[in-house]
């Protein structure tokens, strides 16, 4: 059941910055509530979701926020797997005249700083969620949103209403197309587990 004390998803930073947040009462930037006294409640008890290969962090964080409380039914393909949260830094932040940071005024950094779990400690789902209803998508057709020819679309509709819709016949092209290495992805395992040892490195003071 849901309520105003109901959590959706709970932040896990470094042992640090979690002791600050803490101790400084900093609930805000601990866990995310949901709300009981907003305008608009649906009052769903099931949600169907559509997912991809590029269905990721705030889509993820849904899925798995919802998980505990009602009955979440993905249609179509493995999730990416990002359960991680990052912040933009930016060197205007940091420096008061723009000549300071003229040499590197159009770079920024956007590090991983914490990961989240749902209200059951669920996370780390590198591998993404596999659909409860596979259904695979068709990227070049150009079906309009929400349109029954729209695989993803027909296949959560006929899981709904328990009858199969009878999609007008059109002939298809099937185009080859490669998915490139987004980096810290299921794609690239190695990335993923990538450790530095510092001893590997040499160093010399300028």
């Amino acid at each position: 059941v849901v309520n105003s004390n109901s959590t959706l998803v709970t932040y896990q930073w470094n042992d640090k910055y979690q002791n600050y947040w803490k101790s400084n009462r900093r609930t805000d930037q601990i866990e995310v509530d949901f709300i009981s006294n907003t305008k608009v409640q649906m009052g769903l008890n099931k949600l169907y979701i559509l997912t991809g290969g590029g269905t990721a962090s705030a889509s993820e964080l849904s899925i798995t926020g919802l998980k505990p409380y009602m009955d979440v039914v993905t249609v179509g393909e493995t999730t990416y797997g990002k359960y991680t949260g990052s912040i933009t830094l930016k060197p205007e932040f940091y420096y008061d005249n723009e000549s300071d940071y003229a040499e590197f005024e159009n770079w920024g950094l956007q590090p991983i700083v914490l990961r989240y779990a749902n209200s059951q400690g669920i996370t780390d789902f590198k591998d993404g969620f596999v659909p409860d209803i596979p259904a695979e998508d068709d990227l070049f057709s150009g079906i309009p949103l929400g349109n029954l020819q729209d695989p993803l679309v027909k296949a959560a509709i006929e899981d709904i209403t328990g009858s199969q819709i009878v999609a007008l016949k059109k002939a298809r092209v099937k185009i080859p197309y490669t998915i490139f290495d987004r980096g810290f992805s299921k794609y690239d395992a190695n990335k993923r587990e990538l450790l530095i040892d510092l001893k590997d490195f040499s160093f010399s003071e300028k």
